[in-house]
């Protein structure tokens, strides 16, 4: 009987104690759901405002340190991918939301990438951005990113004393030169970098004087490097040694290389601690076309832009000539330089009239038929075709005046116009005949602005004396290297 009397009073207390529990199981859920509710109602679409723009930039991924975020905010930043809307980057995924207690927010560009990735030669660009503050829009906090570089880029622009010397290839060599590494993109914090070895260009077989910069991206480094510059030209390997400053994240480094002769040079050098995050590509042609343009950067694209410098009339579908969309701004002479000369255009005449027509009324002595196809005697001035060597053996002798005349010589305007030169009779002649054809229209040279007056070539017809050719009535005449100002129109090699 006391057994039954000890019992029943602990049975009671499990029950008492069974129902409180079950009481309580309604009030956790309901706080759970509360919880969730307001956090569903504080959420927003993920939008933040980048300090910089660059161009080229069209989606940006986004993430946020897992540290201080929650599960529903690492959820609904993954894989999310913002574009531009105006001045701010937002998302059109409905998942993609933070609360007003939001973690702090990092971008990556491109979009997609990885939290770590393993980069190695050659290198791509990797812009990040972080939060640095927000501010209000419409009474909601968002955040405020600056970008950034994770990359260093190392830039070479190549020169020659040739205008024809093709650059085949061009590599960098250096035992604490950073080849390859593991890269955080959204902190733009390097792991892990493996030095020692090389970089390289992706020429493309350009000229050396195309004025094309050879660039390539990579890990920064803090330390100074030793480097051998490695170019092939024309098939022949030419080295010069340098040393290259710490490059910082963001920063450009520039060299200048020259080839001269039997050897290479390194003939000027600059750094650009914050170089343009612009990251557009220009759509360039997978074949040349007469018609395409040459930039002032070496590249040939199919529209005109306010990079273009010249338009092709002569390619084999990869290099060529092109010719200067406007004279130069200045009339020239041709100065003191004395070469081969050619005492007759074609064999016969010394002056005349190209491809006149019947209504003209010129004299059958007077009439120089031209026409692409026909061959010319030696030693006559159309038989010189090639106004780029022509101009390479008048700048090897040629020193800047220290006082300038009021008509310059004509080698003045092709300072900082490496691929430029200046072209023979023959070449202009065809020029002309070009921009006024014998039948029909050429449609392609609509965007050529038209050439009126007289013109200077480099084909000497004595000692003292040059052709001149002059575009509104197709008359050939000589005139003095020393005293004849003339209008100059440059043709470019790529």
């Amino acid at each position: 009987m006391q057994y039954l009397l000890i019992i029943a009073p602990i049975l009671l207390l499990q029950g008492c104690v069974s129902d409180a529990v079950k009481d309580d199981k309604p009030t956790a859920n309901a706080a759970g759901e509360s919880a969730r509710s307001a956090w569903e109602a504080s959420v927003k679409p993920l939008t933040v405002i980048l300090e910089e723009n660059p161009e080229g930039v069209t989606s940006i991924g986004a993430t946020c340190s897992p540290k201080d975020a929650s599960p529903e905010e690492r959820a609904a930043l993954s894989n999310a991918v913002l574009v531009r809307k105006g001045d701010v980057w937002t998302t059109d995924n409905p998942h993609a939301v933070l609360a007003d207690s939001m973690p702090k927010v990092k971008v990556a560009w491109p979009s997609g990438l990885p939290l770590s990735e393993n980069l190695s030669m050659p290198f791509p660009e990797r812009l990040y951005g972080l939060q640095n503050g927000d501010t209000l829009i419409n009474g909601v906090h968002v955040p405020v990113l600056h970008l950034a570089s994770s990359m260093a880029m190392l830039s070479i622009t190549t020169a020659s004393d040739n205008r024809h010397a093709v650059l085949n290839g061009l590599q960098v060599f250096g035992s604490k030169l950073p080849t390859s590494g593991v890269l955080r993109p959204y902190d733009g914090k390097w792991v892990a970098v493996v030095r020692g070895g090389y970089l390289e260009a992706d020429t493309e077989g350009c000229l050396m004087a195309s004025n094309r910069v050879q660039w390539t991206y990579l890990p920064p480094t803090d330390d100074a490097c030793d480097v051998t510059v490695m170019a092939n030209v024309n098939g022949h390997k030419y080295t010069v040694k340098t040393t290259l400053p710490p490059m910082t994240a963001g920063s450009e480094t520039r060299l200048v290389v020259r080839k001269e002769e039997s050897s290479l040079k390194i003939t000027g050098s600059w750094v650009e601690s914050n170089r343009s995050l612009d990251v557009s590509t220009i759509a360039l042609v997978d074949t040349v076309k007469v018609g395409h343009y040459l930039r002032r950067d070496g590249l040939v694209v199919n529209k005109l832009d306010s990079a273009c410098v010249a338009m092709v009339i002569e390619t084999d579908g990869k290099h060529g000539k092109a010719v200067a969309l406007a004279d130069c701004d200045s009339h020239y002479r041709f100065g003191e330089y004395v070469g081969m000369a050619y005492p007759t255009i074609d064999g016969k005449r010394i002056e005349g009239t190209v491809n006149p027509a019947q209504s003209d009324n010129v004299a059958e002595s007077q009439r120089i038929v031209y026409t692409s196809d026909l061959a010319w005697p030696d030693g006559c001035a159309f038989s010189q075709e090639d106004g780029a060597r022509v101009t390479d053996a008048m700048a090897k002798g040629f020193v800047v005046p220290a006082t300038l005349a009021k008509t310059p010589p004509m080698l003045m305007a092709l300072q900082e116009k490496p691929s430029a030169y200046i072209p023979t009779l023959k070449e202009l002649v065809a020029l002309y005949c070009l921009v006024n054809p014998l039948k029909g229209v050429n449609e392609w040279l609509h965007t050529l602005p038209p050439l009126t007056g007289q013109y200077l070539t480099c084909t000497e017809s004595s000692e003292s004396t040059l052709y001149l050719v002059d575009f509104e009535s197709g008359i050939i005449t000589q005139g003095s290297k020393s005293y004849s100002k003339a209008q100059l129109r440059l043709f470019y090699l790529f």
